[in-house]
């Protein structure tokens, strides 16, 4: 089977036959099998994450008036970067640039303690 996750222009159809003593109509019938399983496996997965992902939510919404700030900050950070990537929004954070010159950068290294 790992022969056939491999691409054709790599291990051709007519290779596997030979090595595995099968027709390519066989052949042709396994990996069309299999492919549907893989296909289900995926989506009860998938699934299974979005269940699970539900009940997380579900369980921080619950638990948010108690949380302090620092674990707000970051339920809030993440809710809203989930929001953004299910709207399809393009996310991915706040790009931040630091720019040090060597003036700068030899009076905070001189002002830490040792």
């Amino acid at each position: 089977m790992e022969l056939l996750t491999e691409p054709r222009s790599q291990v051709p159809y007519d290779h596997i036959c030979r090595l595995l003593h099968v027709s390519e109509h066989t052949l042709k019938a396994i990996e069309k099998a299999e492919s549907l399983s893989i296909a289900d496996r995926k989506q009860r997965l998938l699934d299974k994450a979005l269940r699970i992902a539900s009940k997380a939510a579900d369980r921080v919404e619950d638990q948010i008036e108690g949380a302090n700030i620092t674990q707000a900050t970051v339920a809030f950070g993440v809710a809203t970067e989930k929001i953004m990537l299910l709207l399809g929004e393009a996310g991915g954070g706040v790009p931040v640039n630091i720019t040090f010159c060597k003036s700068t950068l030899s009076c905070c290294i001189s002002g830490m303690p040792s």
